[in-house]
């Protein structure tokens, strides 16, 4: 009991920073050092962090479901006279952070691209692929993830943040 409590106590070192009663699933992997998550979130199993220069910045009361991939960089592939296996080397010009803000759900085998902020509230169908930011409170889906609805009417959206608010005096 207490050797897989240091066990998961050393794989949390790893990230930038975890948050208070977050949970990441040991077999995720990459670059987690560049991962910040917020409190309350859950990270799914053998989600992949691709961040080697940029960051990953997930937010309180998230949902990562499994097999989700965060790509913050890209290779370089309009240099003249080069083959695209000669750019194999990363260009940090080209990596951005992907920001995911609080109460997101994220479905399994989604893949977040760089520079992609997904909104307060929002909800990525599986296995979608995210290119653009999502709006607040949105439902995408798709390959690339395309809006499909809001999740509340303009009202609800007001009682919902109302209640919210209420909840953290």
């Amino acid at each position: 009991m207490i050797r897989k409590f240091l066990k998961r106590v050393l794989f949390y070192k790893k990230f930038n920073c975890i948050g208070d009663d977050s949970f990441v699933d040991k077999s995720c992997s990459g670059f987690l050092n560049n991962v910040s998550i917020g409190s309350n979130s859950s990270i799914g199993e053998k989600c992949y962090f691709n961040c080697s220069n940029a960051r990953v910045k997930i937010g309180n009361h998230c949902i990562v479901a499994n097999e989700v991939m965060f790509i913050t960089g890209n290779h370089k592939i309009d240099e003249v006279g080069k083959y695209i296996s000669e750019n194999i080397k990363k260009n940090n010009e080209l990596d951005l952070d992907i920001i995911i803000e609080d109460d997101v759900w994220i479905g399994a085998r989604a893949i977040i691209l760089k520079g992609v902020t997904l909104g307060e509230g929002s909800i990525i169908g599986a296995g979608s692929v995210v290119t653009k930011n999502v709006e607040p409170f949105s439902i995408v889906g798709g390959n690339p993830a395309k809006f499909i609805k809001y999740r509340f009417s303009d009202s609800d959206l007001k009682k919902h943040k109302a209640q919210m608010d209420d909840r953290h005096k």
